[in-house]
C-alpha cells in the first residue's frame, strides 16, 4: 500500500461519489465527549468565519468487495459520525424555517435562487430517505437513522434510553451539544432569509472540511495502514477487528432482534475486559498483545501482531475433520465464536493476574513483577498455567513463575533472541495443555534453564533492565538469608546506581587510573571509551532509592557512602565497609561477586542460603592475590 497515493478533497466531494459508507461491526463504538464535539464545532464555526477549509484529517476507507460504491470506513468514524450530526441538524433548522416560509435564498445578480435543505439532503441521502450515505455503528445504527438523520420523525433522540443506556448516551449527549450550539448561533440572527444564508454557509463550511482520503483493498491493508499512520485519539487495533469478527460469526444467520441482543451483550462484556485493563494501568496497546498471546497460547502457529486477526479468522472458519481442514458451518463457526469468546473473557482475567498480581503469595509476585519488568513472552506459557480450571498448586506456580524469570535472564545474558524464546514458552505451554502435568512442566524450565551464559562479558555491560532485576533478586535473597525483611520491588522508586559516574570528572579519573592525566579521560577517544567500558560493568553497578541517587550523582566514594548508609537495599549499605577507594581493582572484584551470587540466586535449583554472602565478607574470605 503507497501512503503517498491518499488524496486531499472536501467532505462534501466525497460524500457525493460514495452510494453508502458503513461504519463496519469492529469498529468501537461511537465515543466522542462533549470537549471534543465542542472543538469539532468551534473548528467548523472558525472556518465559517475566515471563509477558510478546516483540515479534518486523515480518513481510511476500504472498498466493500464486489459491491461498487460502497465503502467502509475504517479510521474517522467518530469525525465523520460528528459531522453527520452537524448535517441532520443543519437539515432540521432549514426544515423550521421552510415551514415558516423560507426555504429559498434569493439568487444576486446572475446567480441561480438556491435552496439549501436540497443541497443538505443530498449529502445525508442517495437518492431517497430510506437510503441514508452514512451507516453508523452498528451499536447506535437504528437511533442514529430514526431519531437523527430521518426528517419526518416525530421525537429526537431522548434524554434516556432505557433498552441500550450506555451504548447510546455518547451518541445522545453530542446529538445535544450539536443541537444546542447551533440554534444558539442561528437564533441570535433575527431575520429568517438572514438565518437562511447562516445555514447554507455552515453548510457550506461542512462541505469543504478537507480530509486526506485513503483507500484501502482489504481489511489486513487497512490494519497496515493502521499500524503505520498512528493517528490521533485511538487508532483501530487489531483487537477491534477480532471483536468485529466473533461479533459476525456470532450473529451470523440470526434475526435482527437477535442480533442486536448480542450486540448489546459483547459490548458490555467489552466495557468489563476494557475497565479490567484501565483500572490495571494498562496502555491501550495491551489489549492487542493480550490477543496475540492469546492466540499462542491457545494454539501451534507463529502469530504477528499484524497477523491477530487473520489467525482469528483462520479458527472460527475451519476445523480439522480426517486430517484436513474444512469449513465450518453457520451454526459451527456461531458455536466456535461463542467459545472463543468465553474463553477471552477468561484468559483476560488472567492476562491481569499476570501483570497485577495479588493474594498469590509474596514469592509467586515478586517473580511475576520481575517477570513484567523484564520480559512479555512468559505470559505465553503463564497464561496456561494460571488457568482455574487446571487445578495448579500455588507452590507449583510460584515455582514456575521463578524459573521463568531465571530462564528469561540467562537466555538474554547469553545473547539469544526474543523470537526462540516466546517459541520455547509456546512449545512448554502446548505439552502443559496436552499433559497438564505442573512437574513434567517444572522439570522442562529447569533443563532449559540450564544455559551457562558467558556472564564475563555480558556483564560487563551491564544493561539496566536487566541489572536492576539481577541486582535486587541478590539482595532479596541476603536480606532472607540474614532475616530481615527484603526490600520490596517498585521499578520507579528504585534506581541503578553507577558507584563510580557514568559521566567522568577529574576526581574520577584520579581514582580509577592513579597516576594518569585526567583530561586524556574527559575528551572523546579511546580512554574516554575505556572510561565508559568500566563503569558500565555490573561491579560498578548497585540500587539505589531516587531520592539518594539524585543526591549521589558525581560524589566520590567516601562522600557517596553517607547516601548509601540510609540505602533500602543491603548490598548497598554494605558498601560502607568497603574502606579502600573505589577503583579498577574494586569493580572487577565485585563482578566476580555478583557473578557467584547471580549462579546462586537465579539458578534452577532454589539458592542454598548458606552460600550466599555480602560483598565486604566475601572479599575477606579471598587471599589478597586474588583481588588483582
Amino acid at each position: 500500500m503507497n501512503l503517498a497515493s491518499g488524496q486531499m478533497e472536501g467532505i462534501g466531494s466525497l460524500l457525493l461519489k460514495q452510494k453508502k459508507i458503513g461504519v463496519p461491526i469492529y469498529q468501537r463504538n461511537y465515543s466522542w465527549d462533549e470537549d471534543q464535539v465542542r472543538d469539532f464545532l468551534n473548528d467548523l464555526f472558525s472556518s465559517v468565519d475566515s471563509h477558510r477549509p478546516h483540515f479534518l484529517g486523515c480518513l481510511i476507507l476500504q472498498d466493500v468487495e464486489g459491491d461498487s460504491g460502497n465503502i467502509e470506513i475504517v479510521d474517522g468514524q467518530q469525525r465523520l459520525t460528528t459531522v453527520f450530526l452537524v448535517l441532520a441538524r443543519i437539515q432540521d433548522e432549514l426544515s423550521r424555517l421552510s415551514r415558516e416560509g423560507v426555504d429559498s435564498i434569493p439568487g444576486d445578480g446572475d446567480e441561480l435562487e438556491r435552496f439549501p435543505k436540497s443541497d443538505v439532503q443530498k449529502l445525508i441521502f442517495n437518492k431517497n430517505i430510506a437510503n441514508p450515505r452514512f451507516l453508523s455503528n452498528p451499536l447506535i445504527e437504528d437511533m442514529f437513522r430514526e431519531k437523527i438523520l430521518d426528517p419526518r420523525r416525530t421525537e429526537n433522540p431522548p434524554a434516556r434510553d432505557t433498552k441500550q443506556k450506555a451504548i447510546t448516551l455518547p451518541l445522545r449527549k453530542a446529538y445535544w451539544r450539536v443541537e444546542k450550539e447551533i440554534q444558539d448561533r442561528v437564533q441570535r440572527i433575527p431575520n429568517g432569509v438572514d438565518q437562511l444564508r447562516y445555514l447554507d454557509n455552515l453548510l457550506e463550511a461542512v462541505k469543504s472540511l478537507q480530509v486526506l482520503c485513503i483507500t484501502t483493498k482489504n481489511q489486513e491493508e487497512s490494519l497496515e495502514v493502521f499500524l503505520t499512520l498512528n493517528n490521533r485519539g485511538l487508532p483501530l487495533g487489531p483487537s477491534d477487528i477480532i471483536r468485529g469478527q466473533l461479533v459476525q460469526a456470532l450473529t451470523e444467520g440470526l434475526p435482527a432482534e437477535k442480533v442486536k441482543e448480542v450486540h448489546a451483550k459483547v459490548f458490555n462484556d467489552w466495557q468489563k475486559i476494557m475497565k479490567q485493563f484501565d483500572e490495571a494501568g494498562e496502555q491501550r496497546g495491551s489489549i492487542d498483545q493480550f490477543f496475540r498471546y492469546y492466540l499462542l497460547a491457545t494454539g501451534t502457529t507463529k502469530v504477528g501482531a499484524k497477523k491477530a486477526p487473520k489467525e482469528m479468522d483462520i479458527r472460527i472458519r475451519n476445523k480439522q475433520h480426517d486430517g484436513r481442514m474444512i469449513e465450518r458451518s453457520v451454526e459451527e463457526r456461531r458455536s466456535e465464536a461463542s467459545r472463543i469468546w468465553k474463553e477471552v473473557q477468561k484468559y483476560s482475567k488472567i492476562w491481569i493476574t499476570l501483570l497485577q498480581p495479588s493474594d498469590l503469595g509474596e514469592d509467586c509476585e515478586y517473580h511475576l513483577r520481575i517477570l513484567r519488568h523484564i520480559s512479555d513472552n512468559y505470559r505465553v506459557l503463564l497464561l496456561n498455567v494460571f488457568r482455574s480450571d487446571l487445578s495448579v498448586s500455588l507452590v507449583d506456580k510460584t515455582e514456575v513463575a521463578r524459573l521463568c524469570a531465571v530462564l528469561t535472564l540467562r537466555w538474554y545474558l547469553n545473547g539469544q533472541g526474543a523470537q526462540d524464546l516466546e517459541t520455547e514458552f509456546q512449545t512448554l505451554g502446548r505439552d502443559f495443555l496436552s499433559s497438564e502435568s505442573a512437574p513434567d512442566l517444572i522439570a522442562a524450565l529447569k533443563k532449559l534453564s540450564r544455559i551457562s551464559p558467558p556472564l564475563d562479558s555480558r556483564f560487563k555491560q551491564g544493561e539496566s533492565l536487566y541489572a536492576k532485576a539481577i541486582l535486587h533478586g541478590i539482595d532479596r535473597a541476603l536480606a532472607k538469608k540474614e532475616g530481615a525483611n527484603p526490600m520490596p520491588w517498585n521499578t520507579s522508586q528504585l534506581h541503578v546506581e553507577h558507584i563510580a559516574p557514568d559521566s567522568s570528572t577529574e576526581n574520577w579519573v584520579q581514582c580509577l587510573y592513579p597516576g594518569e592525566n585526567p583530561a586524556s579521560y574527559l575528551d572523546e577517544g579511546d580512554k574516554a571509551d575505556t572510561y565508559n567500558d568500566l563503569v558500565e560493568r555490573m561491579g560498578n553497578k548497585t540500587l539505589l532509592d531516587e531520592r539518594l541517587n539524585l543526591r549521589a550523582q558525581q560524589l566520590l566514594f567516601d562522600d557517596k557512602k553517607a547516601k548509601y548508609e540510609v540505602a533500602s537495599a543491603n548490598i548497598t549499605r554494605d558498601l560502607n565497609n568497603i574502606l579502600e577507594d573505589w577503583s579498577e581493582a574494586q569493580i572487577k572484584s565485585r563482578e566476580r561477586w555478583l557473578i557467584e551470587m547471580f549462579n546462586l540466586v537465579w539458578a534452577p535449583e532454589s539458592p542454598e542460603p548458606s552460600r550466599l554472602v555480602q560483598y565486604s565478607k566475601w572479599r575477606k574470605l579471598l587471599k589478597a592475590d586474588d583481588l588483582s
